[in-house]
C-alpha cells in the first residue's frame, strides 16, 4: 500500500470537506473514527497494518455515513457512490479511494469481499480495514459517544476486547454480530468485558 494519503494535509482537509458536504450526525462518525483507530492501534501487533492503512481507516470512519444524506436506506451504498464520484476527493490517489469507496461500502450489511484479482496483501488490508470499522461503528449503534474501547488482552483462547462507558444491560448484541469479521480474522473467539466506568 501506498503511504501517498499519510501526513497529506490537503487530503484531509479534503475528506473533512466531503464530511461537511454531506452531513451525518457528526459526532457519531468522529466517535467512530476516533474508536476505529484506538481499535487499529490496539490490535497493531497482530494485523500489522501501515500508517497509510490508519489513514485510510480514519477517512472512512468519517464518511461511512455520508451517504445518510441521500438516503438512510442502503446508506452504506451511497456512502460509496460518493467517495467514488466527488469532485472534492479527486486529490486522492485512485487506488486508495477505491478501497477507501470499499471501506465505507462494508461498514454496513454483510461485508463484500475485495475482487480475486486484488494482490493477496490488499485483500487482506481490505477485511481488516472493513472489520475495525464495522466493530468500532456498532460500539456507538446508539450514536450517544458513551461506549468506548479500553484494551484488548488475550485470555486463553480467545482475545477480550474491553468496553467501558456502558453497562452490562444496556450491551448491544449488534457489537457482537458486527464484530464477527473481526474475531475470524483473529482467528480467536471474541468477548466484550463491559463496564460503566
Amino acid at each position: 500500500m501506498s503511504t501517498r494519503i499519510s501526513h497529506q494535509p490537503a487530503i484531509d482537509l479534503a475528506v473533512a470537506d466531503v464530511a461537511a458536504k454531506y452531513p451525518a450526525d457528526p459526532r457519531h462518525v468522529a466517535h467512530v473514527a476516533d474508536q476505529a483507530i484506538l481499535l487499529f492501534d490496539l490490535l497493531a501487533a497482530r494485523h500489522r497494518l501501515t500508517a497509510c492503512d490508519r489513514t485510510l481507516l480514519h477517512h472512512a470512519g468519517l464518511l461511512h455515513d455520508s451517504g445518510m444524506w441521500i438516503s438512510a436506506k442502503d446508506h452504506h451504498r451511497h456512502s460509496a457512490y460518493i467517495v467514488r464520484s466527488e469532485a472534492l476527493l479527486d486529490s486522492y490517489p485512485a487506488a486508495e479511494r477505491d478501497l477507501l469507496a470499499r471501506l465505507v461500502r462494508n461498514h454496513r450489511k454483510r461485508p463484500r469481499p475485495a475482487p480475486h484479482n486484488w494482490p493477496k496483501r490488499r485483500q487482506i488490508t481490505l477485511c481488516w480495514l472493513s472489520a475495525l470499522l464495522r466493530t468500532a461503528d456498532a460500539l456507538d449503534r446508539a450514536h450517544d459517544q458513551r461506549a468506548k474501547f479500553s484494551s484488548v488482552r488475550r485470555h486463553g483462547s480467545a482475545y477480550v476486547l474491553s468496553v467501558s462507558g456502558v453497562d452490562q444491560s444496556r450491551f448491544d448484541r449488534a457489537l457482537e454480530k458486527k464484530s464477527r469479521l473481526l474475531a475470524e480474522l483473529l482467528g480467536k473467539d471474541l468477548r466484550f468485558a463491559v463496564s460503566r466506568s
